[in-house]
């Protein structure tokens, strides 16, 4: 076998790489490389050609030729042969990666991971933006959907909230009211100063008409408030009641809220209760006064009156009256007068307002059916009942037909209504994806009472000393403040 030389060409027989393995000079094996394509033909199934005294063995390499030059004389199979071992090494060194490569390979690997971490980022910003704006338009009451009514939230007032002074004479009393300053109203988010003539007129006009007109005609100059229920979004700061109060020479108001966790059996776990009475007098010629209380089932809450009341007659009279009779409470100021506190063992409460059982199933993979029972098991009527069951998989669907919800971004708002005895039972039922059933999870609860779960009321009012009664304003609120299915 001899072995002139070994030669890639393009189709036209132009040198690419060449070899000689015999001494032959450069014009003989461009001469020959040149021939060959004239002689190779495309059609024939031959890898071998022949010309004077050589031998062209040949192989198709994309658009190339890989050629063999041998003389005539040699063994054609081991041409062969060798043919093929060179084709496969040219593949292998074509083949072949460098580290700069692999470097280029991996940096755009990269470059590709972060560009589609970034997108996953910008596509979860731009869902809470969705999530936010759809919380938003609830809140402000968008057009064109249902609303879901807001409930109040109480927070009691801290031990340092305006306390009855030392001394209360006309002065001290003309004092507050010529100079101190409004404070900023929680629920309403504005302030109440020194009234107008025309804002008094406005105000008795709207007295006569009756709550109704309150919910319907603002106070001229003052912004509208987002919801206009009864019922406020929180409870007003003691200093700044509403306006329908103010036409009230005396007027009491007894604030509660409850706080349940209640487990998905419909076992209660915990409860706390808390509360106040709150006294707010607009007329300086009527402060010196007692309050004559109807105190019913406190279920075993403690009732707390303010230092400057008379202990004696609180726990013997139910009477609330200052310790000094000769002075009387401040005017023109909402003062916290009393105020209870209950942590109840779950044992030892038999009646919360109301409780709910949840049954979960997993109908799937990841697919759950859920549905959610509530039961009236107090004694008074509930308003305004509504549970927001959270998801954060996929949309609920819900089955049942007769319902009144709310889809949101993040939750479904099932809207109750009024609970009493002639709907004292109902439930909830949908499906929907999630990883865990936790998912649904703690489902809150809102709702509003006409009267206190500790039962307190003020029975009458009547000056000191003339025994005279006097007429009062009373505003009664108990709502849910956290009332959770865990």
């Amino acid at each position: 076998m001899v072995i002139l030389s070994a030669a890639i060409t393009t189709r036209s027989g132009k040198p690419i790489l060449a070899r000689q393995f015999r001494q032959m000079q450069r014009s003989r094996v461009e001469a020959l490389l040149a021939s060959f394509p004239k002689l190779a033909d495309t059609a024939s199934q031959h890898t071998t050609v022949e010309q004077d005294n050589v031998r062209f063995v040949y192989q198709p390499l994309d658009e190339l030729y890989m050629v063999l030059i041998t003389n005539r004389q040699s063994n054609i199979l081991q041409d062969i042969s060798t043919l093929h071992l060179f084709a496969q090494l040219i593949k292998t060194f074509l083949d072949m990666e460098s580290h700069e490569e692999r470097i280029q390979e991996i940096i755009a690997r990269n470059k590709e991971l972060e560009a589609s971490e970034e997108r996953k980022r910008k596509a979860k910003q731009l869902e809470m933006q969705r999530k936010e704006m759809s919380r938003a338009a609830r809140a402000g009451g968008g057009m064109g959907g249902p609303r879901t009514p807001t409930y109040p939230t109480y927070t009691p007032p801290p031990v340092s909230a305006p306390s009855m002074p030392d001394t209360y004479d006309s002065y001290t009393a003309a004092k507050n009211q010529s100079f101190s300053k409004p404070l900023a109203s929680r629920g309403k988010g504005m302030q109440l100063g020194k009234k107008k003539a025309g804002t008094v007129m406005f105000e008795q006009v709207r007295g006569d008409l009756g709550p109704e007109a309150e919910t319907k005609a603002p106070l001229a100059g003052v912004p509208t408030a987002p919801t206009t229920q009864t019922i406020q979004p929180s409870l007003p700061a003691p200093s700044a009641p509403s306006a329908h109060h103010q036409t009230d020479a005396i007027h009491i108001t007894v604030a509660e809220s409850i706080t349940a966790r209640f487990s998905r059996e419909g076992a209660l776990e915990a409860l706390e209760v808390k509360g106040d009475l709150q006294l707010r007098i607009t007329d300086p010629s009527l402060t010196q006064l007692k309050l004559d209380l109807q105190v019913g089932d406190t279920r075993g809450a403690q009732l707390n009156a303010h230092p400057k009341v008379d202990k004696a007659q609180f726990k013997n009279n139910n009477t609330i009256q200052l310790t000094d009779t000769s002075k009387g409470f401040p005017a023109n100021n909402s003062i916290q007068i009393m105020r209870w506190r209950l942590v109840a063992k779950a044992e030892d409460v038999t009646d919360p307002p109301i409780k709910f059982t949840v049954w979960t199933s997993e109908i799937s993979t990841n697919t759950y059916s859920i549905t959610v029972e509530y039961e009236l098991t107090g004694s008074d009527p509930l308003k305004d009942v509504t549970v927001i069951i959270p998801y954060s998989t996929s949309e609920p669907a819900v089955s049942s037909f007769d319902a009144v919800y709310e889809v949101s971004g993040d939750s479904v708002d099932w809207t109750i209504g009024d609970v009493d005895e002639s709907n004292a039972t109902g439930s909830f039922e949908f499906e929907a994806q999630g990883e865990s059933e936790g998912e649904f999870f703690p489902m809150s609860v809102r709702f509003a009472k006409g009267r206190p779960w500790v039962d307190v009321d003020v029975s009458g009012v009547s000056l000191i000393g003339k025994g005279q009664e006097l007429e009062f304003g009373k505003d009664v609120r108990s709502v849910a403040e956290k009332y959770e299915v865990v």
